[in-house]
C-alpha cells in the first residue's frame, strides 16, 4: 500500500500500534483512539460495531480487522487523503458521502480539518453467515472501485442513521432490527456497486439528498424552506418532504438541527465560548442553543463541555 508520510499531519498515525494487530475493530479503536470516542455500540447477531469519534486534522489510519468498514463525516466538505487499498485518492467528503474499507485492510486516512466520524464495522464471516450463501457478497469482502472513491447512496445513509437511532434507543427487538437494517444496507452497497438506482423508494435520487443536505447544512439561523428545498430538487414542496423523510428517516427541519447540534458537540471540545458556538452553528441566540442543546442531550453545553473534558 503506498505511504501517505509525506501528507499533512501524517507523521503520528500508524507510529500509534506498532505492528501490533487486533482480532476486531473495536478493541483497535479502543486501544488506540479510545479517548476520542463519544459513543460506541455493538448491534445485531453478526455484532457490528458502530463508533461515533471527534477527531482533530492528521492521520487517523485503521489498522487491518476482519471487518467490512464504512466510515462517514458529520457535515462537511471534510478535504482528506485515503488509501483503502484499491489506491490513492483525495476526497473531499460532503454531506451525505462515505468510505467503504474492505476487511483485512490497513486504511490509510489522513483528515486537514477537525471533524466528528461516524462509522460502522460489519465483522465480514459474521455478515456472509448472516446473509446467507445466495447473498451475492464477495466472498473476500471486495467491492472493487467503491474502495477507490467516496460513495453516496441516499439507502445508505439512512440504515446508517436508523443503525445508530437503535442504538441509542434500546428499542425493543433491537437485535432482530439491527440484523435487518444491515442486510439493507449490505444490499444497498451491492446496489451502489453494480450502478443499480441506489435510492429508496418513494426517496430523493442521490444528486437531490446532496443539494438539500448541503442547503441545509449552511450555518445559518435563517430557516431553509419547503419551497426553497423544492426548487433546488425541481419537485414539489409536499414531495420533496415525504422524499427527504423516506431518504434519512427524518424530517428536513429536525436533520438540520441535529447537524448544528453535532457540529456544536466538535466545537465544543476546542476552548471557543458558548456564545461564539451557537453564532458559528447556525442558533438564531445562545438561549436559542442552549434550549435545544439541553433538549437534545438533557445537559447544558457548558455542563456537557465539562463532562466530557474530564
Amino acid at each position: 500500500m503506498g505511504d501517505l508520510s509525506g501528507m499533512p499531519g501524517s507523521a503520528t498515525g500508524r507510529d500509534r500500534w506498532n505492528g501490533r494487530t487486533w482480532a476486531s475493530f473495536g478493541q483497535f479503536y479502543q486501544d488506540v483512539y479510545g479517548a476520542h470516542v463519544v459513543e460506541s455500540y455493538v448491534v445485531g447477531n453478526c455484532e457490528a460495531r458502530l463508533v461515533v469519534a471527534d477527531q482533530s486534522d492528521g492521520d487517523w489510519s485503521d489498522a487491518a480487522t476482519p471487518t467490512l468498514g464504512i466510515s462517514a463525516v458529520v457535515g462537511g466538505p471534510v478535504d482528506g487523503a485515503f488509501n483503502l487499498g484499491a489506491g490513492r485518492f483525495r476526497p473531499q467528503m460532503q454531506l451525505g458521502e462515505f468510505a467503504l474499507i474492505p476487511p483485512g485492510t490497513e486504511a490509510e486516512i489522513v483528515r486537514y480539518c477537525k471533524h466528528r466520524v461516524e462509522a460502522i464495522a460489519i465483522p465480514y464471516a459474521k455478515l456472509m453467515v448472516l446473509s446467507g450463501d445466495d447473498s451475492g457478497l464477495p466472498p473476500d469482502g471486495d467491492f472493487g472501485a467503491m474502495h477507490s472513491r467516496s460513495n453516496v447512496s441516499p439507502a445508505v445513509i439512512r440504515l446508517s442513521a436508523a443503525l445508530l437511532r437503535g442504538a441509542r434507543s434500546s428499542e425493543p427487538y433491537g437485535q432482530l432490527a439491527a440484523d435487518g437494517r444491515i442486510l439493507q444496507l449490505v444490499a444497498a452497497l451491492l446496489e451502489l456497486r453494480d450502478g443499480q438506482p441506489a435510492r429508496a423508494v418513494g426517496g430523493l435520487s442521490p444528486s437531490q439528498l446532496r443539494r438539500c443536505l448541503e442547503a441545509l447544512a449552511q450555518e445559518t439561523p435563517l430557516r431553509i424552506s419547503l419551497l426553497e428545498l423544492a426548487k433546488l430538487t425541481g419537485q414539489s414542496a409536499s414531495h420533496v418532504s415525504r422524499a427527504f423523510k423516506v431518504s434519512t428517516g427524518t424530517t428536513p427541519h429536525a436533520w438540520a438541527m441535529q447537524h448544528r447540534l453535532e457540529c456544536a458537540k466538535v466545537a465544543l471540545t476546542g476552548s471557543a465560548k458558548v456564545a461564539q458556538i451557537a453564532a458559528d452553528c447556525g442558533f438564531a441566540s445562545q438561549q436559542h442553543f442552549t434550549t435545544a442543546f439541553k433538549k437534545a442531550t438533557g445537559a447544558t453545553p457548558a455542563a456537557w463541555r465539562r463532562e466530557w473534558q474530564r
